[in-house]
């Protein structure tokens, strides 16, 4: 991390914030249709293939968004972008990425809106092993080349813990509603976008 706009953290005030207002948005999340399926045995390759294309379509410009900021260099970390990886997952799929309808994103956000951007994009690397495990149990994946689930554990703990120390140095106090406000905001964009994935009838039929 950079040393240029440090502020000293007090008892990661800011990720405690972070996690105590987005907790129920979190849950709410979890339970969409859409996400439970990826954890359900009898998932099969074309509903997967829905779920991620709708995904792509929020994720990509969320990322974009926040990699047009200064966020970045001003935490002192390089950015690890994970949208290229599940675009390539689609192409491996037989579908074309950059013709997917995509959520409008307002922006760009400001440097504390975009770190509340982030604050959820790079929590779900921590949970991308868990449908990874999953989804490795079907013999219809395990011949697909799919990256973006495939996250090394101790890599993002490493990067969750780096991120999240340097949005406490990085991030002035006054600034704290508003990256939290965006965090609410991100977490209610992604439901209100994969939601729509229910009204599928490949996924009703599940």
């Amino acid at each position: 991390m950079t040393g240029a706009h440090v502020t000293a953290p007090s008892s990661a005030r800011l990720t405690k914030l972070l996690r105590s207002v987005t907790h129920d948005h979190h849950r709410a999340l979890q339970t969409l249709p859409a996400f439970e399926l990826l954890l359900r045995p009898t998932l099969d390759v074309d509903t997967f293939g829905l779920i991620q294309t709708r995904f792509f379509g929020v994720f990509e410009p969320l990322e974009a968004a926040v990699l047009r900021t200064q966020l970045w260099p001003r935490l002192g970390l390089v950015p690890a972008p994970r949208a290229p990886q599940l675009a390539s997952d689609l192409v491996a799929l037989g579908y074309h990425p950059h013709s997917l309808p995509r959520q409008p994103i307002a922006g760009p956000p400001d440097l504390a809106a975009s770190a509340g951007i982030a604050y959820v994009l790079e929590g779900s690397r921590l949970g991308a092993r868990v449908v990874e495990a999953s989804l490795s149990t079907h013999r219809w994946y395990q011949g697909l080349r799919q990256r973006f689930y495939d996250c090394d554990a101790s890599v993002a703990k490493n990067r969750w813990q780096r991120f999240t120390t340097a949005l406490e140095h990085n991030i002035e106090p006054v600034h704290h509603q508003n990256c939290a406000d965006a965090a609410k905001h991100t977490f209610t964009t992604f439901h209100q976008w994969m939601s729509q994935v229910d009204a599928d009838e490949a996924i009703c039929d599940q």
